[in-house]
């Protein structure tokens, strides 16, 4: 908004907003577009990061060493997941957003 009142010093920032909201939440859905994507990468980074973090916690632990390395494996693997379930749909998402755009075009 402050781009476009910058380069649009005499237009009112409501026609941004309203232009903005539109694109991203147009009339009559009942979710705003790119919701699917959203659901799609947060859904399975939580599911599969608890799942790991179980699997680590709920191994059996002797001393504070154990107890330490599960904490730290439990982090490492968990984001490792979380990173490349990210990367990899994010390069699904590019390719299939730039595909529908250039159709749009």
């Amino acid at each position: 908004m402050v781009t476009w009142s910058y380069i649009f010093p005499d237009d009112s920032t409501y026609m941004w907003r309203d232009q903005y909201f539109q694109r991203l939440w147009p009339p009559g859905q009942f979710f705003m577009d790119g919701m699917d994507w959203i659901a799609l990468k947060a859904i399975p980074s939580i599911v599969g990061a608890a799942w790991i973090a179980l699997y680590f916690g709920y191994r059996p632990k002797t001393t504070v060493v154990d107890i330490n390395q599960s904490i730290a494996q439990a982090l490492i693997w968990g984001l490792s997941f979380v990173l490349i379930w990210q990367s990899v749909l994010t390069l699904v998402e590019f390719k299939y957003v730039s595909a529908r755009l250039e159709s749009t075009f």
